[in-house]
């Protein structure tokens, strides 16, 4: 019930989550947090166009989630950030050392997309119809010519879990994102086979 969930969240402290939080979230989500139609459909139809889902048979997965822009900013109660190029390690050590064959990269970071586009070449994926930005600009509040932009910013984020959630294995500080990918894995009864969680 929700006083567990709490009550499961307070032992964890500040931005952590326990694992056990991490289950009972699993469990609700399981029973009763669904996709609707319109969403359910634009999810499928681009995780399996960029080969992120069983029919695509693209072997394992590694995914990242590069928490950047404004979250370097230092906000109070924030984790301290963590670099690109210390994710792009981690990420690295685990792709080569467990034999993973693709990396796919949830990031709002421009610089990220750069960074291990050098590193992994064609063996990454990645949307490429996401608004992503430079330097400590948020893309949250940004301001965009595209229809119904900021309700496309929360499908592109649900895309990014959803898509994680697929994976295999997980490189991810602490960040909202990343727990709700492993939330949404839990749901289905399922963990990932590698997890580096990188805290500053």
């Amino acid at each position: 019930n929700s006083k567990l969930a709490v009550s499961l969240n307070k032992e964890s402290g500040g931005y952590a989550r326990s694992e056990l939080f991490l289950n009972e979230m699993g469990r609700i989500t399981a029973k009763y947090i669904r996709l609707n139609q319109t969403v359910d459909a634009i999810l499928r139809k681009d995780m399996k166009e960029i080969g992120i889902c069983a029919e695509a048979g693209s072997g394992r997965i590694l995914a990242v989630h590069v928490r950047g822009t404004d979250f370097k900013q230092h906000y109070n109660g924030h984790p301290v950030q963590v670099s690109i190029e210390e994710y792009c390690q981690a990420a690295a050590k685990l792709f080569y050392d467990k034999h993973y064959e693709k990396v796919f990269l949830a990031t709002d970071d421009l610089d990220a997309v750069e960074r291990f586009q050098k590193e992994f070449g064609s063996r990454l994926l990645f949307y490429r119809d996401v608004v992503r930005s430079k330097g400590n600009d948020t893309v949250m509040h940004s301001l965009s010519e595209r229809e119904n932009h900021h309700y496309l910013l929360g499908v592109e984020v649900l895309r990014d879990v959803y898509s994680m959630a697929q994976c295999d294995g997980l490189v991810a500080g602490l960040s909202q994102v990343s727990y709700a990918a492993r939330i949404q894995k839990k749901s289905v009864g399922e963990e990932y086979g590698d997890l580096v969680k990188i805290v500053v």
